[in-house]
This record gives C-alpha cells, structure tokens and sequence, in this order.
C-alpha cells in the first residue's frame, strides 16, 4: 500500500495547486476512502462489490480534472490488485471467489479509465496535429516529408477527418491540409493538387459528399485564404452527414446544420426540414 498512499498525497497536491471545482474534491474522498479495502487481504463478496462501484465509477472526474497524478494512482492500484492475485491461494488448483473477486476489480478499474479514453484522446489528438502543423509552417523540407504516403500521406489524413466527429480535432487536420496541399501555379503543381485532392477526399467509403468535396470546393480553390476553404469543407462534412454535426464549435463560425421540426405525431417525435439552416456554434439543434 506504500505506493497507493505516495500516489494519492501526489493527487491530493495537484488538486490542491489546480483550480478545479468541489466535485472532484469530492470525488476525490469518496475514491481515496474505499482503497482501505485494499488492505485485506480476504476481503468479503461485499466489499469487493463496493471496491468494483468505486474503482469504475470515482474517478471519472479526477481523469478528466488531473489525468497525470490520477492514473498514476490508477496504475499503483492496478500493482495491488495484481499483487493480490498472485498471493491468493488455488484450491485444488482451481480460482476461488476470492480469485474472481480480484478479476473482476481489476477489470472496473481498467474499465473507468477506458470510459474516460475518449475525452483524453481528443486532447491528445489537437495537440499532436498542432505539433505536426508547427512543424511544418515554412519547413518545406517536412512538408515533403509528410508528403510521402510512407510517413503520412492524403489517404491516411482523409481517413483520420472521417473517423473524428470532432470540431477541434477537424480543425486541425484542415489546417495540415492546408499546409501540405501542393501550390497550383505551375501545369505540375496543378497536377499534383488533383491528385492530392482526389485522394484526401475522393472516396465514397469516407465521404458521402466527395463529389462537392472535389469537384465544387477544393479544386475551385484560387486565393490564398484557406480557412474560408476549410469552413467550406465543415459545412459540406455536416450537411452530408448528421453524425458530422460537430460540437464545441467557435463562436464566430456558422455551421449548417439540418432543420428540426416537430410533426404531428407524439411532442418527442422530429423530422428533418429539406431546407437547411444556419446555427452558431454551440447551438448543435434547434427544435422549433
């Protein structure tokens, strides 16, 4: 227990130096109270219960508020319980419920952190293609580089902005585009813009609107302007497809969304309007 007690003083300290609101210092005593359990070394069917409630359930909020120190609780946990495991005797070589108990501690805890994987990989996504964009800001030398479907390549970042929902996450994605997309001032440069074109955004399986993606927006670029472009391409992305209606959108973007509108049927049903609408960000739907 004497890395769990290092790992919570750790947390405890960097909620303390983080402004973060009362829920996760709540959340906060809940968990770090129930890790005594951790302590016995034949714990009751009950108690395991409560520690599997805990472990999947408390520290949501500290992942999201304090993800470093939090997971490094997380892990030293994870130790214990493994350690637990390993000194908990078979019988007649077979699991006990003790045994089982164990398994299935572990599997809460492994299971909190992966329900908290998916606002923890946006973040990590925006910073990585950040990263990636700085790199290449005037370093033609690495805009090469990316070029090469070895290192990166169109499909693979056409592929990335299908599978991400994400405004910020598109965002960034858009603006690598807008950096690795070969100039148009020359027959070859032009050629090369084609072609990057119809393999960032050409295919049917990734894009429902790859025809206005190629034919109407990206090949009709002529000014220097991309991030007029790359709105054109949100608004495309979210007219074709409602599970592109992305959130957490910049207030000074407008984003087509569909219309909602109530039919006759039951208050609760909707249906869609033909004729768009546009909404600023924040305001994904607008029920009238």
């Amino acid at each position: 227990m004497e890395e769990i007690d290092r790992a919570i003083r750790a947390l405890k300290a960097d909620i303390e130096r983080s402004n973060v609101n009362g829920g996760v210092n709540d959340a906060f005593h809940n968990f770090a109270l129930y890790l005594v359990l951790l302590k016995s070394s034949s714990p009751s069917l009950q108690s395991t219960s409560k520690l599997c409630e805990i472990l999947r359930q408390s520290p949501l909020p500290l992942y999201a508020a304090v993800p470093r120190p939090a997971l490094q609780l997380s892990s030293a946990i994870m130790c214990k319980i493994i350690d637990n495991l390993r000194t908990t005797p078979l019988v007649k070589s077979q699991p006990t419920q003790l045994i089982v108990s164990w398994n299935e501690t572990a599997a809460a805890l492994l299971s909190g952190v992966l329900d908290s994987s998916s606002a923890l990989l946006q973040q990590t996504q925006v910073i990585a293609f950040s990263l990636l964009r700085d790199t290449l800001a005037k370093h033609p030398g690495n805009q090469r580089r990316l070029r090469d479907h070895a290192v990166l390549g169109w499909s693979f970042i056409g592929m990335a902005i299908s599978q991400s929902k994400d405004y910020l996450v598109i965002d960034a994605l858009l603006d690598l585009v807008g950096l690795l997309m070969p100039s148009n001032k020359t027959e070859e440069g032009k050629e090369k813009r084609t072609t990057f074109i119809k393999e960032l955004f050409g295919s049917m399986k990734h894009f429902s609107c790859s025809f206005t993606l190629v034919d109407s927006i990206l090949q009709s670029i002529e000014g220097s302007c991309w991030e007029d472009t790359s709105m054109k391409v949100m608004d495309a992305l979210a007219r074709s497809d409602i599970t592109f209606v992305i959130s957490r959108i910049p207030d000074q973007h407008l984003t087509t969304f569909p219309r909602l509108i109530r039919t006759s049927g039951p208050p609760d049903l909707l249906s869609m309007s033909p004729d768009p609408i546009l909404y600023p960000s924040g305001s994904l739907y607008s029920c009238i």
